[in-house]
């Protein structure tokens, strides 16, 4: 658990804030005050509404003040320890299981090493990266699986250099090297 995780356990144990059984998280109060010298800092009521907002990757966060100033947490991660009366274990993470990273429903959130959860969200849900797809499937490719035979075929006849072939396919020579050597392109045979 980070700090900023155990403080914002403090502040819903204050009733700052509150967490609805659909993983909701509400605020309840507000710090004000604290800006001078010696002035103390005090939670106020106001209107409840509901703390979360959407930032990188669709995951909900939530921030909030405390008298050592301002924090955030995700809002999955706060749910799932809450649900769950425990910590997050070193090493695990949480996965939404629908794929969807703002439905923080308490069912939905499982516990997920890194892998797994890679694994989830590209072989369950389809939702690879581009820099995780392997040649052509990859928009960042310049060059085509007949391509790469050919370089490969090329270089085993020793017919041209690799900066011969650089030239030729316009790729740099570095690449050329990568391909010949199974830096890249690996998978092709």
């Amino acid at each position: 658990m980070t700090g900023q995780e155990a403080a914002f356990l403090t502040e819903l144990a204050l009733g700052t804030f509150s967490i609805d059984t659909s993983g909701r998280i509400w605020r309840h109060m507000k710090m004000v005050g604290g800006s001078h010298a010696n002035t103390p800092s005090t939670r106020v009521p106001v209107e409840v509404r509901r703390a979360e907002t959407a930032q990188s990757h669709d995951h909900l966060r939530v921030q909030f003040a405390t008298r050592e100033g301002r924090k955030w947490v995700y809002a999955h991660r706060a749910v799932w320890m809450v649900a769950n009366h425990r910590e997050i274990p070193s090493g695990l993470e949480i996965n939404h299981k629908d794929g969807d990273p703002s439905n923080n429903e308490p069912g939905n959130l499982e516990l997920a090493t890194r892998k797994e959860n890679t694994l989830h969200a590209g072989r369950i849900l389809h939702r690879l990266g581009t820099k995780a797809q392997n040649g052509e499937a990859n928009a960042s490719a310049k060059v085509t699986e007949a391509d790469v035979r050919r370089i490969r075929e090329l270089w085993g006849q020793q017919t041209m250099t690799q900066r011969q072939m650089s030239e030729a396919f316009g790729l740099k020579q570095q690449t050329i090297s990568n391909i010949v050597n199974r830096k890249s392109w690996a998978h092709v045979e």
